[in-house]
């Protein structure tokens, strides 16, 4: 009999929204007069955060069969806001009327 897989470590993790900061443009030589045209904007990106540190959070939004994920390495600083895909359920007490 076959051995049922484990579920990957990641996908254990509640999936959020992080919107974060980016530049906008690729890696290249540009002369001054064109350095205002780099503009910064905002992404948005769903996954798991996976791990997290003073200096990066590590949000992965892929996983492979062979156990490999694909993942964002972004910047603490740059990290806008993390809210989750869904909210948690709260108990709610319903009072029986008598």
């Amino acid at each position: 009999m076959a051995k049922a897989r484990e579920k990957p470590p990641a996908t254990t993790h509640q999936l959020v929204w992080v919107t974060w900061r980016d530049a906008v443009n690729q890696s290249a030589r540009i002369h001054a007069d064109d350095w205002a045209n780099v503009s910064i904007v905002q992404n948005k990106n769903l996954g798991w955060i996976v791990d997290q540190n003073a200096d990066r959070l590590l949000l992965c939004h892929g996983v492979s069969s062979s156990g490999e994920f694909d993942c964002f390495a972004i910047p603490t600083e740059n990290v806008v806001a993390v809210e989750p895909l869904v909210k948690k359920r709260t108990k709610v007490t319903i009072e029986a009327k008598h």
